[in-house]
């Protein structure tokens, strides 16, 4: 299984759950600091709270509250692009620093945070490493260096083996740890296997964790919803409050669209869902439509100005619409192509790979 080589810098914010609310305290300064604001921005997720700020004359700041879950914060510095991503929790916690180079700044009176300080070298390290190859191959594919270009790609064919065997060492040293959780949140994406693997490695005190529960949810449904797998049949109402299900298809060849009106990458997309449609729906091609929407009329509306002649469906909650659920649908658009049995046979197909794949369908070349 190919390792997720996620960037750090990219990473999104994450959460290690709490029982119950705990108070802190964080306070510190930061140099080059004038008569700015300095804000403590939280992370994701529920009674994470809003922004907070203070004014600070000279760099000193202090703020205070309460959280229910360790969360990945941030500090930053009004008018500065650079900031301290920091893991937040119960207690005091004390950051020192520089304007100039916030991302280094000295975090104090946390053991998880001098964990996590070495999660973010290790990880600062191995995408060093994994753009030292990406530069390679590039310079050697430019200059027809055949051989290096070579083995440029088997050394980045193992980093993938290399990432994997780095973080499993790094969750069996720190078990418990925040960081532990975020590397089995943010380095899995697509990789089911691996996210059970190393969600295996945790301690028990984690599995009732919100992040345990997340990272498990989308295992199990990247592990259900893959290529050649079958898709899950559903039930969901039409425009017309027709009971509609996906087993109705069988037979033919099906792509499943999950958009919604004010997706403006789904509404880009659309001249082709209805291109494709025109084309090759009198040979057996069908698509049904999933809206994220929440509201009728827009929803409606979008269907009459993109002409979606074919099934549309919804039941107009939102991102909890229970086929994005089943699905594990947590970006759009996002399109499964499945067989005449309902097996999926492409994922997020579209413009002309999609118009490709379809033309190899109905021609016999991909039977």
């Amino acid at each position: 299984m190919r390792f997720s080589l996620t960037l750090f810098l990219l990473l999104p914010v994450i959460c290690s759950g709490q029982a119950s609310p705990t108070n802190y305290t964080i306070t510190g300064r930061i140099n080059g600091v004038n008569n700015q604001f300095i804000y403590l921005k939280p992370g994701y997720g529920p009674d994470y709270g809003s922004t907070d700020s203070v004014f600070s004359t000279s760099g000193e700041f202090t703020f205070k509250g309460s959280l229910r879950e360790k969360r990945l914060a941030t500090l930053a510095v009004e008018g500065q692009r650079k900031s301290l991503g920091f893991i937040l929790e119960g207690g005091h916690t004390q950051i020192t620093g520089s304007i100039v180079d916030m991302n280094n700044a000295q975090v104090e009176g946390s053991a998880e945070n001098h964990i996590y300080a070495a999660y973010k070298k290790i990880t600062l390290d191995l995408n060093t490493r994994n753009q030292d190859i990406l530069n390679l191959l590039n310079t050697a594919k430019k200059s027809g260096d055949t051989l290096t270009y070579q083995k440029a790609m088997q050394q980045w064919t193992e980093m993938g083996s290399v990432f994997e065997q780095t973080y499993s060492r790094f969750i069996k040293k720190y078990p418990s740890s925040f960081a532990a959780l975020n590397i089995c949140r943010n380095h899995t994406f697509g990789a089911p296997e691996l996210a059970h693997k190393l969600l295996s490695l945790l301690s028990p005190s984690l599995h009732k964790h919100s992040i345990y529960k997340e990272v498990k949810n989308r295992a199990d449904v990247e592990t259900r919803i893959a290529l050649n797998k079958q898709a899950p049949d559903f039930k969901q109402p039409t425009t017309g409050g027709i009971p509609f299900y996906l087993s109705q298809t069988k037979g033919k060849y099906v792509l499943i669209d999950f958009w919604a009106s004010w997706c403006l990458p789904c509404r880009k997309e659309s001249p082709n869902l209805v291109k494709a449609y025109s084309k090759y729906a009198s040979k057996g091609f069908e698509i049904i439509s999933v809206s994220l929407d929440d509201n009728r009329e827009k929803w409606l509306k979008a269907i009459l100005e993109d002409t979606y002649t074919w099934t549309n469906v919804s039941d107009l909650k939102g991102w909890k619409n229970k086929v994005a659920i089943l699905y594990g649908v947590s970006t759009i658009p996002k399109y499964f192509l499945l067989d005449k049995t309902g097996k999926i046979i492409g994922m997020n197909l579209i413009g002309e790979t999609l118009q490709q794949k379809l033309e190899l369908i109905f021609s016999g070349a991909d039977q």
